[in-house]
């Protein structure tokens, strides 16, 4: 296939605020242009991107046919990495399935709210991305027509609220059977309804049976599923029916926890506790890798929270294995720097401050952090990010605490 990169306009807040199919942009001067159409010889995806600084350009959209999507947190653009090492200017730069991958792979990872979407395109190009944290959520099917058959939904599809929204996932089945499904998908609360009748003539030729999937949820993270009903096209009954399911998650390959560089999760106090944006995704990965506070089992979902080992900085600390599930009174002292983990054994310890509330004083030195579940364990957290808190715990709470080796 053969990808582009399209000039938007100029980033005038660090947030882009863009319009799907946008006919027009803004310079710098603030005075507008139309857009350039996409070009007849590009058969792949249009990326967008918008001029930061002179010599500084970042990728914000991806389109491809008629799916657009629009990021909030753009992407450095490299043209050795991206562009197949063409440069920006009137004319668009095209580049092939390499370049692309690893674009739209960097995308992904600064943009986890919008992974749903920007993982159909890459499905639909057939691209090969980089290493991204890609969990599936699978469906088998124990009875009816469709027993042994799995549907196979990949990372975020029901993460974000919508209505109608075209998809499409795989189904595998016996023998080696893959094929796509087609539905209308609409999001909210507890609930994910999709809706296969709208592409009914498409589903039946690749032999499945045109209907509506509702998925009930246990709450509105949407990590831990309920029920699940159908309500095929052709039924005898026309309302929804419960169906038996076995319904799993898996865990994708993890990529290395870098921590972003300069790492001011280090350099800053841990005195000072700073309310956090943009967790939504974040917190629904570490839910489904660990299901409850990783110290103490509690598993309500108002009383805990997905915490950063190494403060948050940018997209990249958003590494699942820079994260913990803490019920929020831990989450708090963690941040604050008054308790810490211990990067070889795993043992939670207390500040002495701490230590003078009965419930933390029987935990410090005695409680230990619970790995991941099943089929979750590439994502155990970075012993480097456990080692970096360590060490300011130990230098602010005095000599008497465990080496870290």
């Amino acid at each position: 296939m053969k990808h582009a990169i399209r000039y938007l306009g100029f980033l005038h807040d660090e947030t882009p605020d863009l319009e799907p199919f946008p006919k027009s942009y803004t310079k710098k001067d603030r005075s507008t242009e139309s857009v350039d159409p996409r070009p007849d010889d590009v058969d792949g995806i249009l990326f967008g991107y918008l001029q930061k600084a002179p010599d500084e350009f970042v990728a914000v959209a991806a389109e491809y046919r008629d799916f657009h999507v629009t990021v909030s947190h753009p992407v450095l653009l490299v043209p050795a990495k991206h562009t197949d090492g063409k440069g920006f200017g009137p004319q668009m730069s095209r580049f092939g399935d390499e370049s692309a991958g690893r674009l739209l792979s960097d995308i992904i990872s600064a943009n986890p709210d919008r992974s749903a979407e920007l993982l159909q395109i890459a499905e639909w190009t057939d691209l090969l991305l980089s290493t991204v944290s890609r969990d599936e959520l699978r469906l088998t099917w124990k009875k009816s027509d469709a027993k042994g058959y799995t549907d196979v939904f990949k990372h975020g599809e029901f993460d974000s609220d919508c209505e109608s929204r075209p998809r499409a996932h795989t189904v595998e089945g016996p023998h080696d059977f893959v094929a796509k499904a087609y539905y209308r998908l609409s999001v909210a609360d507890r609930s994910a309804v999709l809706d296969y009748s709208a592409f009914a003539e498409k589903n039946r030729a690749e032999g499945m049976h045109p209907g509506k999937l509702s998925i009930q949820f246990t709450d509105s993270d949407r990590h831990e599923i309920a029920q699940v009903l159908w309500q095929g096209e052709e039924d005898e009954f026309p309302e929804p029916a419960p169906v038996d399911i076995v319904a799993s998650w898996q865990g994708g390959a993890e990529e290395e926890y870098i921590p972003p560089e300069p790492n001011e999760a280090v350099q800053k106090k841990l005195t000072q506790v700073a309310p956090r944006t943009g967790q939504a995704a974040f917190r629904r990965t570490l839910l489904r890798t660990y299901g409850s506070c990783v110290l103490t089992s509690c598993s309500v979902g108002a009383a805990i929270e997905a915490a950063h080992i190494d403060e948050f900085v940018n997209a990249q600390s958003d590494n699942p294995r820079n994260g913990l599930m803490l019920r929020k009174d831990l989450h708090a002292l963690f941040d604050a720097g008054l308790m810490a983990i211990h990067p070889g054994s795993g043992t939670v310890y207390f500040a002495p401050d701490a230590r003078m509330d009965r419930e933390y004083g029987s935990m410090h030195g005695s409680s230990g952090l619970r790995p991941p579940k099943a089929g979750f364990e590439a994502r155990a957290p970075s012993r480097a990010a456990l080692n970096r808190r360590w060490r300011l715990f130990v230098e602010r709470h005095g000599a008497h605490l465990p080496e870290q080796t």
